[in-house]
């Protein structure tokens, strides 16, 4: 049976990860529009403010670690899957 931090732990990894994973389509989107843009500082923030959410809903909010990783890794694979399909180009 799941409990409530797993629940909570599963949605909240899921909307911290679905935010993440957008983000990243969009970048990748605007970079391959324009190669000559700099991209390191983009990197950087949005890695720095997924580590700062993770920390504070891990401070503050009695989630299970583990259901937060798994919606984190199932909501940010989805759209970068789908982002990278529609950019690299697939042999038949």
């Amino acid at each position: 049976m799941v409990s409530g931090s797993q629940w909570l732990g599963l949605a909240t990894g899921a909307v911290i990860g679905g935010f993440y994973g957008a983000w990243q389509v969009l970048d990748m989107k605007r970079r391959l529009a324009n190669p000559q843009r700099r991209w390191f500082t983009g990197v950087v923030l949005r890695l720095v403010l997924l580590l700062g959410a993770v920390f504070v809903v891990l401070t503050f909010l009695k989630v299970d670690r583990y259901w937060l990783i798994v919606g984190l890794a199932a909501a940010y694979t989805v759209p970068l899957l789908w982002g990278l399909k529609k950019h690299v180009p697939m042999g038949k």
